[in-house]
């Protein structure tokens, strides 16, 4: 009997941490091919957005969402990705998760070769750490996918 109240307890710990997980994890939305068609159509895409009359001011948030919820004409910034190979669903969340990929990479990239960025980084975030508050807006295999393919992006950045 207690044996089984045991099994009972440590499946329903398995449960309820498996549910927590599940709710802070965000959904993987991107494929390889999407990665590669941002990167072939960058400058494209980023000049079409800026020429759309987007609030830039509302790239600064961490949370997706916010974005996607503050911009009134996600469809019509959807249909700029898609002509560029962006895929449905959410072209956008995937641009957006995309960016901070990227963003994530670029700063991992830049602490690997100088360590002293982290302690700035810190100063910036004023006590916050933003990069875990992007991280938070990625999933892990998202994260990879645009890690691959970083090299690409590079001498776009730049």
């Amino acid at each position: 009997m207690i044996k089984k109240i045991g099994i009972s307890i440590f499946v329903c710990f398995l449960l309820i941490n498996s549910y927590a997980w599940t709710q802070q994890q965000p959904k993987r939305i991107l494929t390889e091919q999407d990665v590669i068609n941002f990167a072939k159509n960058f400058d494209e895409i980023i000049e079409e957005l800026e020429n759309m009359d987007i609030d830039m001011d509302l790239m600064g948030s961490m949370v997706i969402d916010d974005i996607l919820n503050a911009i009134n004409d996600v469809e019509s910034i959807n249909k700029v990705l898609n002509k560029y190979g962006i895929s449905n669903p959410e072209p956008f969340r995937k641009i957006a998760a995309m960016c901070f990929a990227l963003t994530i990479e670029a700063f991992n990239t830049e602490i690997a070769k100088n360590p002293e960025v982290a302690v700035y980084l810190q100063m910036l975030g004023a006590g916050g750490d933003f990069i875990a508050d992007m991280r938070k807006n990625v999933h892990p295999a998202d994260l990879e996918l645009v890690k691959k393919h970083y090299s690409k992006f590079e001498e776009l950045l730049n």
